[in-house]
């Protein structure tokens, strides 16, 4: 049996990972869904945000695990569970990234940002006026992130989702070839993505040196709209 690690998205808790929690353990794996400062039931205050933070908080969960962990970020959680390899290199099994974000050691997600066509997020989200956190845009987010997810899900979703810190986007990656490099990485990308979109992920999976790649013909919320064939995918990966 498996110890996972899940860490979650942009705006996101680890109540996102529900119903994979739910059926890992029903298999008789162990799943630790992490919450990353200020989300979920992490009551970190906004100003004190930061992507140290985040890092710490998912090696804190692997640290928590008593043998090494599958480790499983989704979407901007790809940047933390990066860095959280780099420093727990002997403590993870596997890594898995779920239509993540890689980004380069000594460069940051603002960085990422920047690039021509990397509009992480697409339309579902919007910048505030003071520059500091984006936020989910009521009438646009469900169809960018929850495209193929029941209505019921998408409330529940919807009514938990919280702002990103801007901040935490400045963070830069430090990791190595001797650590980060030496532990197995996978990618599961959606082929319905409209957040992180195909040819993005394939810039993704294609940097971080991902193989083996696979897909879902999935919106980019597959923990909602496809959990047994997400679970099947990610067992199958380890």
């Amino acid at each position: 049996m498996a110890s996972f690690v899940l860490v979650h998205g942009g705006l996101h808790g680890g109540w996102c990972w529900k119903h994979i929690v739910e059926k890992l353990e029903a298999l008789g794996h162990t799943a630790l869904a992490v919450d990353l400062p200020g989300h979920g039931e992490d009551k970190t205050s906004f100003a004190e945000l930061a992507f140290e933070g985040y890092v710490a908080a998912v090696v804190a969960a692997i640290d928590s695990q008593p043998e090494p962990v599958v480790l499983v970020g989704h979407s901007m959680g790809g940047v933390s569970v990066t860095q959280a390899t780099e420093e727990r290199h002997d403590r993870v099994a596997q890594l898995i990234y779920l239509s993540a974000i890689y980004v380069e050691s000594g460069s940051t997600l603002a960085d990422l940002r920047g690039e021509d066509g990397m509009p992480i997020g697409g339309d579902g989200m919007k910048l505030s006026d003071d520059f500091t956190t984006l936020t989910a845009i009521p009438e646009e987010a469900p169809g960018i992130f929850y495209g193929n997810c029941s209505d019921e899900d998408i409330a529940f979703a919807m009514e938990r989702i919280v702002p990103e810190a801007i901040a935490v986007t400045f963070g830069t990656l430090n990791f190595t070839k001797e650590r980060f490099g030496s532990v197995p990485r996978a990618f599961i990308g959606c082929h319905q993505d409209h957040a992180l979109v195909p040819a993005n992920q394939k810039l993704m999976y294609t940097r971080a040196g991902c193989d083996p790649v696979v897909f879902m013909d999935t919106d980019h919320s597959p923990f909602f709209s496809a959990p047994d064939e997400l679970v099947n995918v990610l067992l199958s990966l380890i």
